[in-house]
């Protein structure tokens, strides 16, 4: 089935739709189609990452295996 195709059969089922079905479509719809706003990373929690990953002296890998053992 093509794009178009499913898209007609979902108009044509819509266009049948009474006044208040129609509106909970709608409702449903809309918060997809606006926009999202995704908040910019906190530079100091960052910075803090890094340094905190940096400081390590074997690879990430290695600590977090160590980590997981111990919880086991």
């Amino acid at each position: 089935m093509t794009r178009e195709t499913l898209r007609d059969e979902r108009v044509r089922a819509l266009d049948h739709l009474s006044p208040e079905p129609l509106k909970a479509v709608y409702e449903l719809i809309d918060p997809f189609k606006e926009p999202t706003e995704q908040a910019a990373p906190n530079q100091e929690v960052v910075r803090d990452v890094r340094d905190a990953l940096s400081d390590g002296s074997e690879p990430l890998s290695r600590t977090i295996e160590k980590e997981r053992e111990e919880r086991i």
